[in-house]
């Protein structure tokens, strides 16, 4: 797989821009395995917009990233082209209907690592149609970004129970609480004086 953090221009470097590596199989003009181009790739972000009450203009507030919907379209005119092509999709682009759960692949092209894309999913793999008369045919596959939200707990446990100061300043004194407090420390004191008592001795109900 290429350095996604290398930049690659077009200009210098077209053969690079003309293909694309997935899980590590390569389809380029370099290995003769056709071509592709890429549509739609982008960077979208969230936004929150809240109009202003009675003036205008409005507060945004920023959201976070999304995932991005692409296209990949496959250029194939020999039967190398086409060999190659359907042993990319059979691996990586057609899934098992009987799976639920389908792992992301690892994807790089120039244009997609400008934007930090780097795995993906397909949503719809194409079959290779051909272009008017011309002994060309063209696969689209749609994708999206593999971009899963980070899961965080909003929640977090105590460590230790909380006290709770029903007599801090400001609050009102509970006349039941107190009572049983006083009741409590009584009965301390008379077991520092005469012994242990019982609950009962002790006047607690």
């Amino acid at each position: 797989m290429p350095d996604p953090n290398i930049f690659v221009s077009p200009l210098v470097d077209p053969i690079s821009w003309m293909s694309i590596t997935v899980s590590g199989f390569t389809i380029g003009p370099a290995d003769a395995s056709g071509y592709v181009q890429l549509r739609n790739a982008g960077r979208p972000y969230r936004w929150q917009s809240k109009d202003a009450s009675g003036q205008d203009g409005a507060t945004q507030t920023y959201r976070g990233k999304s995932p991005t919907p692409f296209e990949i379209l496959f250029v194939l005119w020999t039967d190398f082209h086409f060999f190659n092509w359907q042993a990319l999709a059979d691996a990586s682009f057609i899934y098992d209907a009987g799976k639920t759960t389908v792992d992301p692949v690892d994807v790089y092209h120039p244009a997609l690592a400008m934007v930090g894309i780097s795995q993906m999913v397909v949503l719809d793999c194409g079959a290779p149609e051909q272009q008017g008369t011309e002994l060309k045919w063209v696969a689209t596959v749609k994708c999206r970004e593999f971009f899963p939200a980070i899961a965080t707990n909003a929640t977090q446990t105590p460590t230790m129970a909380t006290t709770s100061n029903d007599n801090a300043p400001g609050t009102t004194p509970d006349p039941a609480l107190e009572q049983a407090q006083a009741l409590v420390e009584a009965a301390k004191v008379q077991a520092q004086n005469v012994g242990v008592l019982s609950p009962t001795q002790a006047g607690l109900p």
